[in-house]
């Protein structure tokens, strides 16, 4: 029982310690996409600040625009400012496609180190419901060994009783010296007798 208990106890300090790999490798993966978010959070906000630039000179491209006969070289100078901004906005966007494929990397990792916390969880419950039975089987024996104690308890309350009496009757030996010791020894044991 106990080499048995010793076993799973074990395998128990085993799947333990294979989780605690896992968590760990959980956590490294959890602060790597922790930081890909941030950083994606960042081009993000470049991106925003970029779409009001972009607003901003929408807005003044339709005024040069309504105004076009007046303003031709204004227009021109809008034109540049906007194929400037577009540059920065292709810049931002293969950036942001960057992040994309590596939150994409970050995604499938996280997902494989989650079966495998599965496949952990899952030992892990093995383990339990093992140790679940032994505690059982522990239980029996215990409730075993109860009875035994109640037995023995029982055994030697009667073999006070019959020491009591012994005792007695030796008593009684002793104050009537004038009889048989053996003959009222033989009494005794017949008067013991089931």
């Amino acid at each position: 029982m106990t080499e048995e208990l010793n076993a799973v106890t074990e395998e128990l300090n085993e799947v333990t310690l294979e989780l605690n790999e896992v968590t760990a490798e959980l956590n490294e993966v959890t602060a790597e996409f922790n930081e890909v978010t941030a950083e994606l959070n960042e081009v993000t906000a470049d991106l925003n600040e970029v779409t009001v630039e972009l607003n901003k000179v929408t807005a003044g491209l339709n005024e040069v625009t309504t105004e076009l006969n007046e303003v031709t070289a204004e227009l021109n100078e809008v034109t540049a400012e906007l194929n400037e901004v577009t540059v920065e906005l292709n810049k931002v966007t293969a950036g942001l496609n960057e992040v994309t494929a590596e939150l994409n990397e970050v995604t499938v990792e996280f997902n494989e180190v989650t079966a495998k916390l599965n496949e952990v969880t899952a030992e892990l419950n093995e383990v339990i419901a093992e140790l679940t039975a032994v505690a059982a089987e522990l239980n029996e024996v215990t409730a075993g060994l109860n009875e035994v104690t109640a037995e023995l308890n029982e055994l030697t309350t009667e073999l006070n009783e019959v020491t009591e009496e012994l005792n007695e009757v030796t008593a009684g030996i002793t104050k009537c010296p004038g009889r048989n010791p053996q003959f009222v020894v033989s009494r005794l044991f017949y008067s013991l007798k089931p």
